[in-house]
């Protein structure tokens, strides 16, 4: 047993109390002086004796109290050591919407069989399965499988592309990856624009190894629109599919600079250009040389190539400002709707470290497509892109199962208090 709080076992010293009262009502005794013994009988020895082992019993039930509140303090709990299991077997959930998936499952031992979400549940032989297609991220989770009490850990995953999130981790569980690949392909059309006098249809297609689109002009007369207008209404192998709708929105960014930035103010006018030569959509650039009166209200988003200090705005602002330890051209500045490009552009920098889809980012143009194409994206690494890296620990510690005492306690002290209360009427009987 352990205790979670061993501070509180001063309170033992709480003990002497109950002790010191019963010493001092012993010395309670008056002299009575009497002519004669004629008339004073003789008191029965088995009664005087029973009055004497009242007062210990009641002495040991008041420190027992005591007791065990101090302990109830301090926090009990029963520790044992848990028995390592050889191997534990962990499913990604959408693995058991696959033919292959659930066949394997079936043939694993019932023992050990968890779940590739947080907590690693484990599945009861009788316990209904419920089967997700939501991905998880699969480093993230490598990082936490020691709550598993075994000696290697079998993850069962589709190993999706799209579920690879940071760096490679190094973990501490022995980890065996096996890659089930998809069934699912997916070929479906997930946005319509208007494009001139026809509606532009982006098709993805996906499966293992591929994601690539497809883009179909569709006379606007051919198009049936909802309702609302935010959606078209398509017919695909005799069934009706429902496609988002979205009209092109205009992007108006306000860039202001100073003699200083000319030409860092030439590069970004060129990559805005090709952003929307690139996307085709609507962007207005105003560009304005810094003056107390530029007029910077009407603007979606800002770019300042100015030394100095730019007013706070709630609308996405990029400004110039160096920084040779970022990682990335364009970094998050000191809130949320502010950016920062880290270095001076040059044509070399611009190409090698991929500036224009740091920049294309920033924009935030189409980020529910973007949601819809990650949802969708069937593709897989192998065995190896997926591995961890294994580092053993030379001072790991047994895993321990913790049981609370309090409530026991709890319930005990209620029946001391309950005994002591009836052994103090009998002795004042």
């Amino acid at each position: 047993m352990t205790l979670l709080n061993p501070s509180y076992l001063w309170g033992l010293c709480a003990l002497a109390i109950p002790i010191a009262i019963h010493l001092w009502s012993r010395k309670k005794v008056r002299t009575i002086k009497v002519g004669s013994t004629q008339f004073i009988t003789e008191t029965k020895s088995k009664q005087s004796n029973s009055i004497h082992l009242n007062e210990w019993w009641l002495l040991f039930l008041r420190c027992l109290i005591i007791s065990t509140l101090v302990v109830i303090l301090a926090e009990p709990q029963i520790t044992k050591k848990v028995q390592n299991q050889e191997i534990a077997y962990v499913f990604e959930p959408s693995l058991l919407s696959s033919t292959e998936g659930a066949s394997l499952f079936d043939q694993i031992p019932l023992e050990g069989r968890r779940l590739l979400t947080k907590g690693f549940p484990e599945w009861k032989v009788d316990e209904e399965i419920e089967v997700t297609e939501e991905v998880p991220n699969y480093w993230q989770l490598a990082q936490e499988l020691d709550q598993i009490s075994a000696d290697s850990v079998v993850v069962f995953v589709h190993a999706f592309a799209k579920a690879l999130k940071g760096k490679r981790p190094s973990v501490s569980s022995n980890i065996q990856w096996v890659v089930i690949a998809p069934e699912k392909e997916v070929d479906t059309p997930i946005a319509a624009r208007k494009v001139g006098d026809e509606i532009e249809i982006l098709t993805l297609q996906s499966n293992d190894n591929a994601l690539s689109f497809d883009r179909t002009l569709v006379n606007q007369n051919e198009v049936d629109f909802a309702s609302t207008k935010d959606s078209v209404r398509l017919e695909m192998n005799t069934t009706s599919v429902q496609v988002p709708y979205n009209e092109q929105k205009t992007i108006t960014i306000a860039l202001v600079y100073d003699e200083k930035y000319v030409d860092q103010k030439l590069y970004l006018e060129a990559c805005f250009k090709a952003i929307q030569a690139y996307t085709k959509k609507p962007i207005v650039l105003e560009i304005n040389e810094y003056t107390k009166e530029v007029p910077l209200a009407n603007s979606d988003r800002l770019v300042w190539l100015s030394d100095l200090p730019v007013s706070q705005s709630e609308r996405p602002t990029l400004l110039l400002k160096r920084d040779d330890l970022a990682s990335k051209l364009i970094e998050t500045g000191t809130n949320s709707n502010q950016s920062i490009i880290t270095q001076k552009l040059t044509p070399e920098i611009i190409q090698k470290r991929q500036f224009v889809a740091q920049l294309l980012d920033w924009l935030s143009m189409d980020t529910h497509l973007h949601r819809t194409i990650e949802s969708l994206d069937q593709r897989v690494v192998s065995q190896e892109e997926i591995a961890t890296m294994y580092k053993a620990k030379a001072d790991k510690q047994p895993k321990i199962a913790v049981a609370d005492m309090s409530d026991v306690l709890w319930i005990l002290l209620v029946i001391l208090l309950i005994g002591e209360r009836i052994l103090a009427k009998i002795r004042k009987q």
